[in-house]
């Protein structure tokens, strides 16, 4: 070979190495990098979802867990938040899913009607008046307390003039012996109506006092409830009762006296009178501010305040 054509190879040689001169074989691809990190990361999400159904289906193969309302309900909102995508699975799945909402579906009516039916005898035999109020939410009346339902989570409110008083499970013995304790609790908290016409009258005056109002004036009823708390308590008591110590005077108390009061005819009672004043439009939208007064078991009205005059 000439020297000449030695020096051309050299120099398309040494081009060829200077093309690749800023490239090394052990770089990292890293697009492919980011790509398979981003797979991975899915794939764990999906193993981690997956396994969670795979618990929840479990839980409910086993024995008795397809009669809870409460199981189903949650296994039903878990389930539809997530679609396995192996095709293997989605006839099967898609068949569960379905049967598992009838079965919901169905657990629900067979537990409302057992339990409405349920409540209605055991009310029936301790002579306790019994009405179905309302179905969204389910809503029943055991005089006079109302009784209200939430089958999926198998618990109940008692309430009386829309005022909680007690939590209870979503089953007759317990439902009835909470409405009897709540019951002699307020029956114990009040006070004879006479009495509390004076006590009513005084906490009047006192808020009247505070407001720089004249008697005769409108207070808000819910500013009543402190005043009422305070006056219940004999004076000579007042210096060693502190204000923790002062018997609370609730929402639901109050209206239970209040109803008390114009049940006996006694909004009237020695020279004086007690007139409420209705909530309407704006005043009813915060409830804290109004009070909801029964004229009946099932029928009432929102009151916002009160005044006394003399007669």
């Amino acid at each position: 070979m000439s020297e000449r054509s030695q020096s051309t190879q050299s120099e398309g040689q040494s081009a060829l190495t200077g093309q690749h001169a800023g490239v090394s074989s052990s770089a990292e691809p890293t697009a492919l990098v980011a790509s398979l990190e981003a797979v991975h990361a899915e794939l764990s999400q999906q193993l981690k979802l997956l396994t969670g159904l795979k618990k929840g289906v479990e839980l409910l193969r086993a024995k008795g867990a397809l009669q809870r309302l409460d199981l189903l309900t949650e296994s039903n909102e878990k389930l539809a938040e997530a679609v396995p995508s192996n095709e293997h699975l989605s006839g099967a799945w898609s068949a569960m899913r379905e049967l598992l909402r009838e079965q919901e579906q169905l657990r629900r009516a067979g537990l409302r009607a057992e339990l409405l039916t349920a409540l209605s005898q055991r009310a029936q035999r301790e002579e306790i008046a019994f009405q179905l109020l309302s179905e969204h939410p389910l809503e029943v009346l055991l005089s006079p307390l109302v009784l209200s339902l939430d089958l999926d989570k198998g618990r109940g409110q008692l309430e009386y003039a829309r005022e909680g008083l007690v939590e209870v499970e979503s089953e007759v013995s317990a439902i009835f012996e909470a409405r009897k304790k709540a019951m002699e609790r307020l029956r114990k908290q009040a006070t004879e109506a006479p009495v509390f016409f004076e006590h009513l009258v005084s906490a009047y005056r006192l808020t009247l006092l505070h407001q720089g109002k004249s008697f005769g004036e409108a207070v808000e009823l819910v500013d009543l409830l402190l005043p009422l708390s305070l006056v219940s308590v004999e004076t000579k008591r007042w210096r060693s009762t502190s204000l923790a110590k002062l018997p609370e005077m609730s929402r639901a108390l109050f209206a239970y006296q209040l109803h008390r009061l114009r049940q006996q005819g006694l909004l009237e009672y020695k020279g004086q009178r007690i007139d409420l004043g209705t909530a309407t439009g704006g005043s009813t939208k915060d409830k804290r501010n109004v009070l909801f007064i029964p004229v009946s078991p099932t029928e009432g009205q929102y009151y916002l305040s009160l005044r006394v005059h003399r007669i």
